[in-house]
């Protein structure tokens, strides 16, 4: 119920008054909160800064989960002389702009990216993009197809 109808609905006891006070309250408490109606009390936001691509990296980092470990991990680059790493998205740049999801990243690394420059030169890294036997990764072949909707939900 929005503009005109309000008024009847409150009117008839359609829409409590307690129910509307609710919710007008609840949207007060934001407006103070925020220091709205006192727009040079508010402190000055920021995007796209240093401080915020720092907490999102320690976010992630802390967000990764090992299920197992042999003493593989962490790759230490004096014990390892080669690295196969097989997949498309070992170079897949995830991060894209548009959509109503999409991200604007400052700066995007890929995985095999981010082992070169943690392993250095003096560890070989093998590059394989398709996974023996198969002709694209799972991750990119179900990117790369189209949704199919089955015709019984389809808008006629």
């Amino acid at each position: 119920m929005f503009g005109d109808q309000l008024p009847a609905a409150v009117k008839s006891g359609k829409l409590p008054v307690s129910l509307l006070d609710d919710k007008a309250r609840r949207v007060l408490r934001l407006v103070i909160a925020n220091k709205m109606l006192e727009p040079d009390l508010r402190s000055k936001g920021s995007i796209d800064v240093d401080a915020h691509a720092a907490i999102a990296r320690k976010v992630a980092t802390e967000a990764i989960v090992l299920l197992k470990n042999d003493g593989v991990l962490p790759l230490d680059a004096h014990r390892i002389k080669t690295l196969a790493v097989i997949g498309e998205n070992a170079t897949a740049v995830l991060a894209r702009g548009g959509d109503s999801s999409g991200v604007n990243a400052k700066y995007e690394i890929t995985p095999l990216e981010a082992l070169k420059l943690k392993l250095g030169v003096n560890v070989k890294i093998l590059y394989e993009p398709v996974i023996p036997g198969m002709s694209r990764s799972p991750m990119t072949r179900a990117q790369k197809t189209p949704a199919r909707i089955p015709r019984k939900m389809q808008r006629r």
